[in-house]
């Protein structure tokens, strides 16, 4: 079922969600569905929530969420595929922070400045740009950058 069906019929998803997530178990919600969108029931239920004012009604709590700092920082973590578990860690590190880098300590975060570990799919911190952006050229790896700080050294 798609996010934007649970959305409009939130009592039919929770109702027919017994048939589990499995290939078979989608296959039957989407019929179950498609039986209730075209029945009398779901007819006044679209009617009501898709044309005039409610369709409206929906588009303004659509902007006023997605515009809300809320609703940025999950969607931003929907996109990257992270746990709940991780999404909560990353609000709770998001709402204490003080715009600082991590990392440096300097003030020039972005949006881009989740810290992640793809492979693990992991929130490791907020970095700022060019820190996150060093930490994925060294691909995370604590011997590439101690094989950097004595390149530098060297060098000096």
């Amino acid at each position: 079922m798609r996010a934007v069906e649970r959305e409009k019929y939130p009592k039919l998803y929770k109702k027919h969600l017994a048939f589990g997530r499995s290939k078979r178990g989608r296959r039957l919600n989407k019929r179950a569905v498609k039986k209730y969108v075209n029945s009398e029931k779901g007819k006044e239920v679209r009617s009501k929530y898709q044309t005039g004012a409610g369709a409206e009604i929906h588009k303004i709590s659509v902007k006023k969420y997605n515009s809300s700092n809320h609703g940025q920082i999950n969607r931003r973590l929907w996109n990257k595929g992270l746990s709940k578990t991780e999404k909560e860690k990353a609000r709770k590190a998001w709402d204490q922070f003080d715009g600082r880098c991590q990392c440096c300590g300097r003030r020039r975060i972005t949006k881009r400045g989740w810290h992640l570990d793809h492979k693990g799919k992991k929130f490791r911190g907020i970095l700022c740009h060019h820190c996150n952006i060093a930490l994925g050229f060294l691909n995370d790896s604590v011997e590439r950058c101690n094989q950097v700080i004595s390149y530098l050294e060297k060098t000096k």
